[in-house]
């Protein structure tokens, strides 16, 4: 085992997510973070295809590829079935930077005895979202941190930064070893409400005089793959052109969320009444919009057909029937259906069904805002455009994105300065160049001295 300070990348290279990499330094270890890659058409799981349950599913993740075979971290019972020593003890740390699934998804094969860090937001959605039924579980091991705490894991000290994302509590990481500090972006953006928080990022970063900067670049590139691609619409502008679409619209307006972006969801909230309409959100994003703090006075709760059911047959989540026991205005198809004009309605996906039942045949609109499928390229995207078809709405997108452009990008590397410059998170990680900064285009599995940046051997 090197006994000096060593960087290794498991994954989230050449590609979105799946990010999970490590700094090391003697017996003590940093993990960060524990997502899986979104792949839709690429994937190994999928429709009725899933992975096995209990041990088989740490077996079935390692071997396809998903997490990295890895002593020290996984659940005992699972991990000797692979030939693994399990997590036991807190020499091995985890750290999450937010809750997106390819940051995350994949803590449930975490060891209880292993700790979880994210802020106090993060874990807060993480149990409303929990409590919805939606795994992960929380892990057992969960621990919170607060902006400027400093945690020590052995000789490494890690101190998380707030940064701008389309979800609470996202943070940036500072992990000082004696060799020097690394600094992992997470994922981050200028354009959204807090970009005085990317400053003060820079600020903190650039004053650690990092080693290796670790940034995510989800953009990379795009202005030569894309040419043609709208400008960068930023978060602040997304309430005044749903109001645009509203206005043209005189039946039932619907629109996809991503359920954890809740700063949207409130800034529609308090937006669209402006057009004479109450936004209207599905019993789980209600849910978890009431337990961030959300105003549940400001919009409606919208109880679909399979609601009803589990209503009726005694059958429905404890979640469910205390939401609804709060002072909160509830709908139906029929309410909706009555006066389609008076609502934005939030559908998920996989609640298009509830379009036999609303009828939205004349004046209809739906708003895709980031929600799912996330684009063209998932395979479930024609198959929402052909649900939307079939009743004759029109579909139409407001999206702002939660990664910062290709410009922002190499304007944030540049003010904090590393010595080695690492781009991942990235299809096209080799199109960040900066003039006069080095840069380590980092190999999945390879293992770098923080000191030098350099891979070993």
């Amino acid at each position: 085992m090197a006994t000096y300070p060593t960087l290794t990348v498991f994954s989230g290279i050449g590609t979105v997510g799946g990010t999970k990499i490590a700094v090391q330094e003697g017996a003590y270890r940093v993990i960060f973070d524990f997502g899986s890659t979104y792949a839709p058409g690429g994937d190994f799981w999928g429709a009725k295809l899933k992975s096995r349950p209990g041990a088989a599913h740490l077996r079935d993740m390692i071997v396809m590829g998903y997490t990295p075979a890895l002593n020290g971290v996984y659940r005992t019972g699972a991990a000797e079935t692979i030939g693994l020593e399990p997590g036991r003890s807190d020499s091995t740390q985890v750290f999450i930077s937010h809750l997106h699934l390819d940051h995350m998804a994949l803590v449930d094969l975490v060891a209880d005895e292993v700790p979880v860090w994210m802020h106090s937001d993060s874990l807060r959605l993480f149990r409303a979202i929990a409590a919805t039924g939606e795994n992960p579980p929380v892990p057992a091991g969960a621990r919170t941190f607060e902006w400027g705490q400093r945690v020590e894991v052995g000789p490494i000290r890690v101190t998380p930064v707030a940064v701008d994302h389309d979800i609470p509590g996202a943070a940036a990481l500072l992990i000082e070893t004696s060799a020097g500090t690394v600094v992992y972006t997470g994922d981050l953006r200028r354009h959204g409400a807090h970009p005085e928080l990317i400053d003060r990022f820079i600020e903190l970063a650039r004053a650690t005089r990092p080693k290796i900067l670790l940034i995510e670049g989800t953009r990379l590139g795009e202005a030569e793959l894309y040419p043609d691609r709208a400008p960068t619409l930023s978060e602040a502008e997304v309430p005044s052109r749903v109001l645009e679409h509203l206005a043209g619209c005189k039946g039932l307006a619907m629109i996809g969320l991503y359920p954890r972006n809740i700063e949207r969801v409130a800034n529609l909230a308090r937006a669209v009444p402006a057009a004479g309409r109450t936004l209207a959100l599905s019993p789980e994003l209600a849910h978890i919009f009431g337990e961030m703090g959300g105003d549940l006075g400001s919009v409606a709760v919208y109880v679909r057909a399979k609601d009803h059911h589990a209503l009726a047959a005694g059958a429905a989540p404890g979640w469910l029937t205390a939401l609804l026991d709060r002072d909160v205005r509830v709908l139906d198809a029929a309410a909706v259906r009555a006066e389609p004009a008076r609502y934005l309605l939030q559908l998920f996906y996989w609640d298009l069904p509830e379009l036999v039942d609303l009828q939205p045949w004349e004046g209809g609109l739906f708003i895709h805002s980031n929600g799912e499928p996330l684009g063209r390229f998932d395979p479930a995207y024609e198959l929402f455009a052909r649900w939307l078809e079939h009743f004759g709405v029109p579909l139409v997108s407001v999206l702002s994105t939660g990664h910062a452009s290709h410009e922002d990008l190499v304007r944030i590397a540049r003010a904090i300065g590393p010595e080695v410059l690492m781009p991942i998170h990235s299809k096209n990680p080799e199109r960040m160049v900066i003039a006069g900064q080095a840069r380590e285009l980092p190999e999945p599995g390879g293992i770098y001295a923080i000191g030098t940046g350099k891979r070993n051997g």
